[in-house]
């Protein structure tokens, strides 16, 4: 029984989050430029509030063009748009991308998912504090908002 649920737990972590240079269910990763002409990768910044009093931030480089157009359209308020769940897997070192953390994540395989567990859905300050996210080190953080897409430092 509880090998048939890590078995099912990992289809959906890597269905969700994506394999690294691997299509997934939400397109393939193909580096290319942005809609918006800029060339990518772009950072996309974060908002999340999960109920602790306080509104917190993180930031994740974003290499695939598709991700990016879901990024624009989720910064301009679209609401058709079903994937609104950033969702990857977490690098335990800082990056200058997503600033004050002691972790990223990896942009490679960098996913908005339609849907989540709550295996990887914690607040940012949360994993900087060391905790370990439950499960293979997904990070798929719920409910955010997009505010803001800048280009990535050369």
């Amino acid at each position: 029984m509880h090998s048939n649920l890590a078995v099912t737990l990992a289809a959906a972590a890597a269905i969700v989050a994506g394999v690294p240079g691997q299509a997934s269910a939400y397109g393939p990763t193909r580096p290319e430029a942005a809609v918006s002409g800029a060339p990518l990768p772009r950072i996309v910044k974060f908002e999340t509030d999960f109920n602790t009093g306080s509104l917190e931030y993180f930031s994740v480089e974003v290499k695939d063009a598709e991700q990016l157009r879901i990024a624009e359209k989720l910064l301009a308020g679209d609401t058709e748009i079903t994937q609104r769940i950033p969702s990857g897997f977490l690098v335990k070192e800082p990056s200058s991308v997503n600033p004050g953390y002691n972790w990223h994540v990896n942009p490679e395989g960098f996913r908005f998912a339609e849907i989540s567990g709550n295996f990887c859905n914690v607040p940012p300050s949360y994993v900087k504090e060391g905790h370990e996210v439950w499960y293979f080190g997904a990070y798929c953080p719920r409910p955010v908002k997009v505010v803001a897409i800048t280009e990535a430092p050369q």
